[in-house]
């Protein structure tokens, strides 16, 4: 099944969940549910799904080179626009999981694709994505293109998603 974003581009899914493209740079980092991330009834709370993509998205965007200080340093900032998360399974107190991040789409914005598995349970608990633009550091004025010295090093992390082939 294939459903378009708004720009243009193509989200594939296979079987409802989303898979690295070929060649693509995947980063998994390991998760453990702390006490401080349930609610009453021992369930992570919805809004920590997003916390454990940004440890992964971090994680990814460090291996890649452009790790925030980095950015800083070459005078951008890289603000989140848009993020999803549809959720599958429960995340518990207690829980391991894995967390997985790759480059999902590269336009005007950069998405990257999240996939969150529950490895106490052996299910899927969330799928998901961000999308980040370039900002000017100092004005935070819209850059509206990927500039040259961030494209290169996401391009290079992409797989197929850097030629087309990936979700926006």
């Amino acid at each position: 099944m294939s459903e378009a974003s708004g720009d243009g581009a193509v989200t594939r899914r296979f079987g409802g969940r989303r898979r690295p493209p070929p060649g693509a740079l995947v980063v998994e980092v390991e998760i453990l549910v702390p006490f401080h991330d349930v609610d009453s009834l021992g369930v992570a709370w919805h809004g920590n799904y997003f916390k454990y993509f940004e440890i992964a998205r971090t994680e990814l965007e460090r291996r890649m080179g452009l790790d925030i200080p980095l950015l800083h340093r070459m005078g951008f900032v890289a603000p989140v626009i848009e993020s999803h998360c549809r959720y599958v399974s429960p995340m518990r107190f207690g829980d391991r999981g894995r967390c997985r991040a790759w480059v999902a789409g590269v336009d005007r914005k950069l998405t990257i694709a999240f996939d969150l598995f529950n490895e106490t349970t052996g299910k899927r608990s969330a799928e998901g994505w961000t999308a980040q633009v370039a900002l000017d550091r100092d004005s935070r004025e819209l850059i509206l293109e990927i500039p040259d010295e961030i494209l290169s090093r996401v391009m290079a992390a992409a797989g197929d998603a850097g030629r087309g082939a990936g979700p926006g």
